[in-house]
């Protein structure tokens, strides 16, 4: 069933939905509120639970911004990913406190339309909240819960890759190299990469606009290898333009690279794995330290210890504020704490 914005008067679809589906969201939502049908089927189930007459009044005022952003937008709830969950957060524009209650309520309506089966998977679970709920990279907000992958935890992940290795070998060397989001990786063309310039031209739908980010020449002789030969090999290589595919498929999704790395990372109950549960999310499952995300962390953190300048930083990550950037200053301070402790003369 596609999406639609109308008046919650006129919501109803006349196909799937009964007279006295939407009966409760009757009840509590003002008939200038506009709603896209998967929101209004959503609101009228939490409509119908034990929830005080503000706590609901809340949650239209919150999806209610979310279906004139898609209107605004031209996009169905359905098909988000979590980038372009990051840019509605973005575009609220809501004081710290009222952006933790779109994002709940965004999280529980996406958790709905999942164990509905009307969507794979809730994209909120993944998207970044940072620099829009004030909570944290995951957690709170103190860089010192910023969880972010470090060389040894490349190495390990390497040297743990499941089939095909070559091309999850590229995967997790391409994160690492670049800072690119998962999101971006899956859009990645071989047009798009410059062997000779060691860079390649990726999208950003946060921003809007393609950037180029770079890699060293180990990443370019592996480039050069899968796409001159061994892509090829792949079953769906004559049907896609895509850097990354499958046997099965023609593109490799943003899960499916997610899923390359959570494996590479190894069972966080193995002692000898790198891997941890830092989290649990609003549905009760955990959150990972070493993922895509934690990769794009670990390059910014990395780059931030050589010296490069912040803004830089942030065009290199497609940032759309150099606040977000900034909170990898911290480690740079460390880093001069550390040489002052280490350098400094002693007491004579």
């Amino acid at each position: 069933m596609s999406d639609r914005l109308t008046p919650d008067r006129d919501i109803r679809d006349p196909v799937e939905a009964s007279d006295d589906q939407y009966s409760e969201l009757d009840e509590h939502t003002p008939e200038d509120v506009l709603l896209v049908d998967s929101a209004a089927m959503w609101l009228s189930h939490y409509c119908g639970q034990a929830h005080s007459t503000s706590t609901i009044e809340n949650k239209i005022h919150h999806i209610s911004l979310f279906s004139r952003w898609c209107l605004k937008t031209e996009q169905e709830p359905q098909d988000l990913n979590s980038i372009e969950i990051e840019r509605f957060l973005s575009d609220c524009h809501l004081a710290e406190s009222s952006m933790r209650g779109v994002y709940t309520t965004l999280n529980l309506y996406y958790s709905h339309l999942e164990k509905a089966d009307l969507i794979g998977k809730n994209p909120v679970t993944d998207a970044d909240k940072t620099a829009y709920t004030g909570d944290g990279l995951k957690t709170n907000g103190d860089t010192d819960d910023l969880h972010y992958a470090d060389a040894s935890d490349i190495t390990y992940m390497l040297n743990n890759l499941g089939s095909p290795k070559y091309r999850n070998e590229i995967i997790v060397q391409m994160l690492w190299q670049t800072g690119i989001r998962a999101e971006e990786a899956e859009t990645i063309s071989t047009d798009d990469i410059n062997l000779e310039n060691q860079s390649m031209t990726v999208y950003s739908s946060k921003t809007g606009r393609n950037r180029d980010v770079y890699y060293r020449r180990s990443l370019a002789l592996m480039l050069d290898h899968w796409i001159s030969n061994l892509r090829d090999s792949m079953t769906p290589s004559g049907e896609s333009d895509r850097l990354l595919i499958s046997h099965q498929h023609p593109s490799l999704s943003a899960s499916s690279i997610q899923r390359v790395v959570r494996d590479a990372a190894g069972d966080p109950e193995d002692p000898e794995s790198p891997q941890e549960i830092v989290a649990t999310d609003a549905n009760g499952s955990p959150e990972f330290r070493l993922t895509p995300h934690s990769i794009r962390s670990g390059f910014a953190v990395r780059c931030v210890k050589n010296g490069m300048d912040i803004k830089r930083l942030r065009d290199l990550l497609g940032h759309t504020s150099i606040d977000r950037t900034e909170i990898y200053l911290k480690f740079a301070d460390d880093d001069v704490e550390d040489a002052a402790r280490t350098y400094a003369p002693t007491s004579p």
